[in-house]
């Protein structure tokens, strides 16, 4: 089998297992809805042909197999169904799985913290020259890209685990990092004792039998105390929560990016014993830059203001990501314009949302990312903006039904030492980097 069609290929993690295929020596072709060029450029430098759109034509019949993002089950639904008949089609996790089934995965997974704690994990390695290649949901600064090949042949690969359907129990890991564990993803898990079973089995089919976790985190403890109850005392048991002193400063603010460091470090320290450096794997730390939407600069305001885009959406990545903003903001206001990710996740947590976003000083909303659901009927960012100020007893929630004239109220809002977040997991970055394009295009 050597030639492959990835189907939704401009996706941040599918994109980089086509880069990985490709870098095997595999024929790789791709299927787009629509341009994307953070993750589309690289493949098609490298010859890749992507054809843009949704018809069933594109489908090419003489693939030996179609790699999908499970987004196109909704997204294009008449395609997914030749594809899906056709009896060759498998989602990028399962691939993901069968192609890494004989190599040792360093598997990080977790409700928040995945793709950071992965970048960390790679760039400690790195600096430790640990022959690995690596697959992480974001963008490295440090290597432009979201797959990174081994200069030599490797076993290894460190790859980010996604717990959404439980994709991650595609994966027998050498190494399972986990960073945390909370509910989430309420349209498909019962409930946090759902989401623990999940976590619980992916911890017992790690077959290197190492797991590092924050064992001060309750609901992560909770699984481990399942592990001593089925007597599995074989297990290497890592709390990371240990590691947080002694940290380097970081370039990235906030509490929550010091856990990551500190599972990155412990994990590390796991899996190379001896071989272990701190002051290599601290300077690793120091030297971070960073990764794609994770709390990333885009530019200043007219204002003097300064403008970040956090792919934050669950209620306790918006409250870390808001802590860290006052962290780097000091005297200035926090000006939040959020967008939240699918109407479940708000229907199941709105009283959540309101609680985190009401910590930043002006909040601006746009409408609800649906992603792969339909709306709910009385769920909507209105809804949000409304539970906002009734819980904060001040009108400082706004609701726009226009991008554009949210981002022009937040610039017109804001004034010297002030930092505009963009926040969500949908279309705002982009459409935030295409509000800056036009104003800056407009005003040269």
């Amino acid at each position: 089998m050597k030639k492959l069609q990835f189907i939704g290929i401009g996706g941040v993690g599918i994109s980089a297992l086509a880069k990985m295929l490709l870098n095997k020596g595999y024929q790789i072709s791709g299927i787009n809805d629509s341009e994307s060029k953070k993750t589309l450029q690289e493949l098609r430098d490298k010859g890749v042909q992507i054809e843009l759109g949704t018809d069933p034509k594109l489908l090419d019949e003489s693939a030996d197999m179609y790699i999908y993002s499970v987004a196109w089950l909704e997204r294009a639904p008449e395609l997914m169904k030749k594809a899906l008949d056709s009896k060759k089609a498998k989602n990028y996790f399962e691939a993901l799985g069968d192609f890494a089934k004989d190599m040792k995965v360093l598997a990080v997974s977790g409700t928040h913290g995945k793709t950071t704690t992965t970048a960390m994990l790679h760039e400690i390695l790195k600096a430790h020259d640990f022959t690995h290649e690596t697959i992480v949901g974001s963008i490295l600064a440090s290597e432009g890209s979201n797959y990174v090949p081994a200069d030599k042949n490797t076993d290894y690969l460190l790859v980010e685990a996604c717990e959404y359907k439980r994709h991650f129990l595609n994966f027998y890991p050498e190494l399972l990092v986990i960073t945390n564990i909370e509910a989430e993803h309420l349209d498909y898990y019962k409930d946090l004792e759902d989401v623990q079973s999940a976590f619980l089995e992916v911890a017992q089919q790690t077959k290197g039998k190492k797991i590092v976790a924050n064992l001060k985190d309750e609901n992560s403890a909770q699984i481990f105390n399942k592990f001593k109850a089925h007597e599995r005392q074989d297990f290497e048991m890592v709390d990371y929560s240990a590691f947080v002193h002694g940290l380097p400063e970081l370039s990235v603010p906030g509490e929550h990016n010091k856990m990551n460091a500190a599972a990155a470090l412990a994990a590390a320290a796991t899996l190379l014993k001896e071989k272990f450096n701190l002051d290599l794997a601290k300077s690793a730390l120091k030297n971070f830059k960073g990764t794609w939407r994770r709390f990333q600069y885009l530019s200043d305001t007219q204002n003097g203001a300064k403008i970040y885009s956090d792919y934050a959406h669950h209620p306790t990545e918006i409250k870390a990501t808001i802590q860290a903003a006052r962290e780097k903001a000091e005297s200035g206001r926090v000006i939040v314009v959020f967008e939240p990710h699918t109407y479940s996740r708000l229907k199941a947590l709105m009283d959540d949302f309101a609680g985190a976003l009401s910590l930043a000083d002006e909040i601006l909303l746009v409408p609800v990312y649906a992603a792969r659901e339909k709306e709910i009927e009385g769920i909507n960012s209105k809804v949000l903006s409304d539970k906002i100020n009734t819980f904060t007893k001040e009108d400082k929630a706004k609701f726009f039904d226009d991008y554009k004239i949210a981002f022009e109220n937040a610039m017109q809002d804001s004034r010297n030492g002030d930092m505009i977040l963009a926040m969500g997991a949908g279309d705002i970055h982009e459409n935030l980097t295409k509000y800056l394009y036009a104003k800056n295009t407009k005003k040269n």
